[in-house]
């Protein structure tokens, strides 16, 4: 079966055919897992079968409400694969909302949609590390970017499809476009999985896999490194897990590519498919438990002198919120909660005790942990210094209590809540999913 499916990260070029997917990561039960070989999903049989006979592994169902309804775990981190061009290749920045809906769709510069703005200065961030800092935070448009190919062992099979939300990839996709136009036709690349390892400040060892595009100066070259090949392993959706026994692969090993030994799976919570990273983790009753990295921010609540609450209005979502957003690696909860009041409001004012801490994992995002402080009655001419950038946050406004629950969405107005029952008890709270445990 061949599939036409639109998918919003490759726009219109998303209704081309398709026969499959490679992807770099699965739901482990209810939890993203980071994979160290490509996955494909595919509708086909026979598709997934030449897959599996190309790159290890088995055909399996896996749990899907999509028509890509069979997956193969490869055995391997680097396929050779076919570009048609560089227009097989679409890059564009994308901020969705509440159910899936896009709200911001541009190529870095101008917007792309709606059809009424196209043309139009985007407003993104100058800086690449702006553009991501906007992004964690949920103010900014993330990276979509989507790869049409075949696979250059067997381009009979059709063609397939990757997307990605790296910011890795991101960077080097105007190099790789460039230098498909100067190929002037169907063009050879390595589409791999890449490990980075590092040691972040702190002295935590960290290690993902980025994707990387790789266009072959000789089509004939061997793969400019070897892959990682390891015993395949078909596990249940929701019983995956990495100390899971792995069980023997017939597949044979491609030419170019020398097998090595069985593969370490990285395991971890992951805000994203395509770019992760986590600790490495290996199987047996020595290995480091699994630890929670929850995504973590924080907010403030001001008040007026009729103690009205402070909500600001985003500019690129519905809805109202607090001051507030995502802390930045290494920093406080209360030191990050400063620097978004300034950056959304262009105030400096104290940031006082801790109100609400909020354990509130989102099922698509991962755990989270929220801190809400109390700011505090702004007097009358500080909030004559607020100074809104209209490019984040569009307006503000002070609100009364009763008028919490109409306002915000259901998790933010129970943590606001239990906020303001703090603030008036003097007290500090612990909350799960905005309710107080005692």
């Amino acid at each position: 079966m061949v599939r036409r499916e639109q998918d919003s990260a490759c726009g219109s070029e998303g209704q081309s055919e398709y026969v499959g997917r490679f992807r770099t990561g699965r739901l482990a039960g209810n939890r993203p897992e980071a994979l160290d070989t490509w996955r494909v999903t595919t509708a086909t049989l026979d598709v997934a079968t030449g897959v599996a006979s190309l790159l290890g592994g088995e055909p399996a169902e896996w749990e899907t409400t999509a028509e890509d309804s069979l997956e193969v775990l490869t055995d391997y981190d680097m396929v050779r694969i076919i570009v048609e061009g560089p227009s097989a290749i679409r890059a564009r920045m994308l901020l969705f909302g509440y159910q899936g809906k896009v709200l911001h769709d541009c190529d870095g510069t101008r917007l792309l949609a709606p059809e009424a703005n196209a043309g139009k200065p985007c407003g993104c961030p100058e800086t690449f590390e702006e553009r991501k800092l906007a992004a964690k935070s949920g103010r900014g448009p993330a990276p979509s970017i989507c790869i049409n190919f075949k696979l250059a062992d067997e381009p009979a099979l059709g063609r397939f499809r990757f997307v990605s939300s790296s910011w890795e990839l991101a960077k080097t996709v105007a190099d790789l476009q460039r230098a498909l136009t100067e190929a002037d036709g169907p063009t050879t690349c390595d589409l791999a999985l890449e490990l980075v390892e590092l040691t972040t400040a702190s002295g935590v060892a960290v290690c993902y896999r980025k994707p990387v595009v790789r266009v072959l100066d000789d089509p004939a070259l061997p793969a400019p490194y070897p892959a990682v090949r390891r015993p395949s392993r078909m596990l249940p959706p929701s019983h995956a897990s990495s100390d899971v026994p792995a069980r023997s692969s017939k597949s044979p090993v491609l030419p170019g590519r020398q097998p090595a030994a069985p593969h370490r799976s990285l395991n971890s919570v992951v805000s994203g498919l395509a770019s992760v990273s986590g600790t490495e983790r290996t199987s047996g009753p020595d290995a480091p438990e699994a630890v929670a990295q929850p995504r973590t921010a924080a907010g403030v609540l001001f008040f007026d002198e009729a103690d009205r609450v402070l909500l600001v209005k985003p500019t690129y979502k519905p809805g109202w919120e607090i001051p507030g957003g995502y802390l930045h690696p290494g920093e406080t909860p209360s030191d990050g909660a400063a620097r978004e009041v300034k950056e959304e409001l262009g105030i400096t004012p104290p940031v006082g005790r801790l109100l609400v801490a909020d354990w509130a994992p989102h099922p698509t995002e991962g755990d989270k942990l929220l801190f809400v402080f109390d700011g505090g009655i702004l007097p009358a001419e500080e909030r004559a210094q607020i100074n809104l950038d209209g490019v984040e946050i569009g307006e503000y406004a002070f609100h009364t209590a009763d008028q919490i629950d109409m306002l915000l969405i259901p998790r933010l107005a129970r943590r606001v809540q239990a906020a303001l029952d703090a603030r008036s008890r003097a007290a500090t709270s612990y909350l799960e999913h905005g309710t107080a445990r005692l």
